[in-house]
């Protein structure tokens, strides 16, 4: 009886030292959204970071299953007018400790029947990467998926599961397609224009053992940053973190415990809002089921508002509700880049100010064509 009683407590101490282990990833269900300053909107989930000023990048709120919404990254995985992919990173609330193990969970969707586990990857660095031009990683070693295990979570998702041993401390998370394989050969393999993913719900988690004493801290400091496209301001960032992880243009009072309110800290005062200046295209021309825009002088009647200075653009793409959540999501990314790239081309517009940001499906107007839109935001 005296051994199975003595049993069964070092079970629970066992267990709840299990369970004392937490996701290392911040905001992983990417539903803490944060507001950029620049342009006083949604941008981005808070403590994550688009690689690339140039490329475009989505995140929204998706169906998951049905009365189920969620808040997602799309990634282009590859595509063949372009040679780059899309990255997003993190900083990771404790740093990976070599030798320990360590277990990674995400759910995932594709453009095509999925599971997609060829073109999605973790790598972890020790340095953030920001870019003002298309990105193209190809590092030496990162952690691949064919070998996770898999469950269907029906309507497009799946979730991965594997388990890996850190073999460095790196404390930066970059997810995305770190195929050695060119793009060319990847569409070629699928048989596609195009791969697009969607991934929620990033855990890494350590098998033993707590979070870091600056888990809350680190929190804080990424949840505190609200300039995003400025490449000075993404430099500084990063020189920050690889510096001391204090952050030179935030200032912000950590949490002084693991289990301090973030809610106490204060976010940083908000500039006065710009004149904003809305332009709605209504049933644009695009070609069917497609992102090609089939009229290049559509944004012509509205060239002197496009001659003012600029402080940031924010291009939102909509689409009927013919097809799924996850499609239209993408379709909808695509036409606003397509926008993003003619404001570009056609008048001159410098690409670090634009935000092309697909929002999927709408259902504000009652006719289709009048859903299936973008809308431009002109800030001064």
């Amino acid at each position: 009886m005296i051994t199975r009683v003595m049993s069964l407590i070092l079970l629970a101490a066992i267990t709840s030292h299990r369970l004392s282990a937490q996701n290392i990833v911040p905001n992983g269900k990417f539903d803490s959204v944060n507001i950029c300053t620049e342009h006083h909107a949604p941008c981005c989930p808070k403590g994550w970071f688009f690689c690339s000023l140039t490329s475009h990048q989505t995140y929204g709120t998706i169906r998951f299953s049905p009365g189920n919404l969620c808040h997602s990254l799309a990634m282009l995985a590859a595509d063949r007018e372009k040679w780059s992919r899309d990255y997003w990173q993190t900083h990771l609330l404790c740093p990976l400790q070599a030798g320990t193990q360590y277990r990674i969970r995400l759910k995932i969707s594709a453009s095509y029947f999925g599971p997609n586990l060829h073109d999605i990857g973790f790598y972890f660095t020790d340095h953030f990467i920001f870019t003002r031009f298309d990105t193209l990683l190809r590092p030496e070693h990162y952690i691949g998926f064919m070998d996770a295990t898999v469950q269907d979570l029906k309507f497009g998702w799946f979730q991965l599961e594997k388990e890996f041993t850190a073999t460095g401390s790196g404390s930066i998370l970059i997810i995305g397609n770190f195929s050695p394989e060119s793009n060319r050969q990847i569409l070629k393999k699928r048989g596609k224009k195009a791969v697009d993913i969607l991934v929620t719900d990033i855990s890494v988690q350590p098998l033993d053992g707590p979070l870091c004493t600056d888990a809350q801290k680190t929190r804080a400091e990424l949840f505190a940053i609200t300039n995003r496209h400025s490449y000075l301001d993404l430099q500084t960032i990063a020189a920050s973190f690889d510096e001391n992880r204090h952050l030179a243009k935030t200032t912000v009072e950590p949490a002084k415990t693991q289990t301090a309110d973030l809610s106490e800290i204060q976010a940083p005062e908000q500039p006065p809002i710009p004149h904003i200046d809305t332009l709605r295209i209504p049933d644009i021309d695009f070609q069917f089921d497609s992102y090609h825009l089939t009229d290049s002088t559509v944004l012509d009647a509205s060239r002197p508002l496009l001659e003012k200075p600029i402080d940031h653009i924010l291009i939102a793409g909509y689409t009927d509700d013919k097809g799924t959540e996850g499609y239209n999501i993408i379709l909808s990314q695509q036409r606003a880049q397509q926008v993003a790239d003619l404001l570009e081309s056609r008048y001159g517009i410098e690409p670090g100010i634009i935000t092309a940001d697909g929002r999927g499906i709408s259902h504000t107007y009652k006719k289709d064509a009048a859903n299936r839109r973008v809308e431009i935001y002109i800030y001064h």
